[in-house]
Parts: structure tokens; sequence; C-alpha cells
């Protein structure tokens, strides 16, 4: 039987948490293969994306990752 989650919930969720643990959750969740940690992930960017403008951009724009951003709490985080 296939789980379903609210994206709602889980957005609500993950805004509760510091940035700190986002970019923790990210770079796990981007280890994955299963669809749900790439749709995880992309939760998470998003958010990140809404507290820090400039340093999403520039962690995407980043090219030390091998195959994508590198950790983005060398962006995100002092």
């Amino acid at each position: 039987m296939a789980q379903h989650v609210n994206a709602q919930l889980l957005m609500e969720h993950l805004r509760k948490r510091t940035t700190l643990q986002l970019c923790e959750d990210w770079w796990a969740m981007s280890k994955g293969d299963a669809d749900w940690h790439k749709v995880s992930a992309r939760m998470v960017s998003d958010i990140l994306f809404e507290r820090d403008q400039v340093a999403w951009f520039e962690w995407q724009l980043d090219g030390s990752g091998l195959f994508g951003p590198s950790n983005p709490t060398n962006f995100f985080m002092p």
C-alpha cells in the first residue's frame, strides 16, 4: 500500500527547523536515490531560498559539488 504525504504539512514542519538542520537535511536527502529523496531535497531547497535568496544563488552557482551544488552549510551558515 502506497503512503501519501501531505506536502503542505511537510513544508510547515520543515519551516520550523533551523537553517543548520535544513542544510543537513538537504545534504542527506541529496544522496538518496528514491524519488521522495529528490522531492524532499527540493522542498528543503525552496525553504532555504525563502530564508536567504543571495546565499541560495551563490550555492547553486558553486561548482565544487561533483554532480550539483556543494554542501549548503558553506553558504547559509556564518
